[in-house]
């Protein structure tokens, strides 16, 4: 299915139990309501948001954009490109090698910053300041899969020695069996 895919946090509910300064929400969602507009008119697909579970949204949060809940790892799999900052949920991405974008936000504090840069540069990526210019070329510059890189972050963060298949496999077989989304 030819969608894009965010995997988002948007009010970084972990940020909030750790009692750190977390981006402002309207500040969050006019930036990034912004960035999906043009993100969508320039490559000609829509942009569908794999909610948190640890945050309810009241439905207008992304301009009308779907929202959904529970299906991160379907949304990964069938996903065309997957647009994230600071989320564990990337790994659903990553096990399925799928082009991932990094975000960043100027309002970002020190800890989110570091927490993008860590996963990025953990998958070889650069990451896209949210209000810098782009075309469908930046896009895929920095979205770009590099399979070894994907597959060593598989081997390193995401098998156990004690499976005779990685974790990561055993969730891209069951997503094979799922009907698209």
């Amino acid at each position: 299915m030819n969608m894009l895919f965010i995997l988002t946090k948007a009010f970084f509910p972990d940020g909030k139990l750790l009692d750190r300064d977390v981006i402002k929400e309207e500040v969050f969602f006019k930036k990034i309501n912004y960035f999906f507009d043009k993100v969508e008119k320039i490559t000609g697909k829509k942009v569908v948001i794999a909610a948190s579970p640890k945050h309810l949204y009241r439905g207008f949060e992304y301009s009308g954009r779907e929202i959904v809940y529970n299906r991160t790892a379907e949304l990964a799999y069938y996903c065309d490109l997957a647009i994230a900052h600071t989320t564990a949920a990337v790994h659903f991405a990553v096990a399925a090698y799928k082009p991932i974008l990094f975000l960043r936000f100027q309002e970002f504090n020190e800890f989110l910053v570091e927490e993008a840069e860590v996963l990025a540069s953990a998958l070889n990526k650069k990451i896209l300041n949210i209000e810098e210019d782009f075309d469908v070329a930046k896009l895929e510059d920095f979205s770009r899969v590099d399979r070894e890189i994907y597959k060593s972050y598989i081997d390193n963060y995401m098998a156990r020695e004690v499976f005779e298949v990685s974790p990561a496999e055993i969730m891209v077989e069951a997503l094979k069996k799922c009907d698209g989304i």
